[in-house]
């Protein structure tokens, strides 16, 4: 069920999502093989126990009720979804991997409140954008990611992988367009949308980046490359950054 999981699923999902659900879903067969003493375990044999067993054994060693519930449950949960569309577990029988509740919306609540993140004070923007750091960017992304990371409030990853044709003008007002076209991909289609340019990014030339852009390919950025789930930029945030990680 596992590689057909991943079969199915391989143009529905990001391609970091599908890497980390696979991870779950080995662990979990390993688990189960080594709980049952048994290799190639069938899907329908494994009881609401085996799921209660193995969220102990996750709790054992450490791992948050929210992580379980949002990370490892999601993924196997969706193993037994596959299972059941596909007939190999009876329609409208309850799946073993759902109704656990170890971390209730209370707990999510709570857990938004304590793990939100604090916005930047204008004393830290004006250290962290002051114009001797800028300097030293070695790169033209090195520059103009923060800058537009600051002044469009986008993904760094959204904003690095962007083409030249992106930047496009609408009844006279330069915007960004974010999409996944091409080899570009987004969290969800819902983060598609157009940012209007601000007059600050204008002022600093971003325009004319764009033109010089044009001299060495399509993207707006092209000597940053994609790493293994397709994102172009997923290292911190820093001017002095050498390369993506």
């Amino acid at each position: 069920m596992v590689p057909r999981f991943a079969t199915r699923k391989k143009n529905k999902l990001a391609a970091k999502t599908l890497y980390e659900y696979g991870n779950y879903h080995r662990l979990f067969v390993e688990w189960l093989e080594t709980r049952k003493k048994k290799k190639h375990i069938p899907v329908h044999s494994i009881t609401r126990a085996d799921m209660a067993d193995f969220i102990d054994d996750l709790m054992e060693q450490g791992i948050g009720a929210k992580t379980i519930q949002q990370k490892y449950l999601a993924a196997i949960s969706g193993l037994f979804e596959l299972a059941q569309t596909t007939g190999v577990i009876p329609e409208g029988q309850q799946l073993v991997s759902r109704g656990h509740k170890i971390f209730s919306k209370a707990d999510a609540k709570k857990s938004a409140i304590t793990n939100s993140y604090k916005a930047f004070t204008e004393d830290e923007l004006k250290r962290i954008f002051q114009p001797t750091l800028l300097s030293q960017a070695e790169r033209p992304a090195d520059f103009w990611l923060p800058m537009l990371g600051l002044f469009t409030g986008g993904r760094i990853s959204e904003l690095a992988q962007m083409d030249i044709a992106d930047v496009q003008q609408h009844n006279g007002v330069w915007a960004f367009s974010i999409n996944d076209e091409g080899d570009k991909s987004l969290k969800t289609l819902a983060a598609i949308r157009l940012i209007p340019i601000h007059p600050v990014l204008i002022q600093c030339g971003i325009l004319d980046y764009v033109n010089d852009a044009k001299a060495h390919g399509t993207k707006l950025f092209s000597y940053l490359t994609p790493n293994k789930f397709g994102s172009y930029w997923s290292g911190p945030l820093n001017p002095r950054t050498q390369s993506p990680t």
